[in-house]
């Protein structure tokens, strides 16, 4: 019965990610489709936290060849705006057959 499901997953997740993808993203694993979320601040009863800029819809077998501190690109499609990020820590499953990844700006080398 797995089979079935997996193959159920993998045509619904490719439709979400067609759909609702907004950036290309290059990677030492290839190039692909991902939703990009902005770092940002939540307010907790008068604390700040700081949440760090992610990919998510990342593919599986993608994500399975990354691992934290690698560089990926992540591209603006309209504009053609890219930056530079590194990986945070290692990809995360997203419990829905993706991945996340968490990125930072990697340190600026004098």
């Amino acid at each position: 019965m797995p089979a079935p499901f997996a193959a159920l997953e993998g045509r619904v997740n490719g439709a979400v990610t067609a759909r609702l993808a907004n950036r290309l993203v290059s990677s030492s694993a290839g190039t692909f489709d991902a939703i990009f979320e902005a770092a940002g601040a939540l307010g907790l009863d008068g604390l700040v936290a700081t949440t760090e800029p992610r990919l998510t819809a990342v593919p599986k077998a993608i994500a399975a060849q990354l691992e934290r501190q690698q560089s990926v690109t992540v591209t603006h499609p309209v504009t053609g705006v890219a930056e530079v990020f590194e990986l945070a820590r290692d990809p995360e499953p997203d419990g829905g057959g993706m991945a996340v990844l968490y990125l930072r700006k990697p340190p600026v080398t004098p």
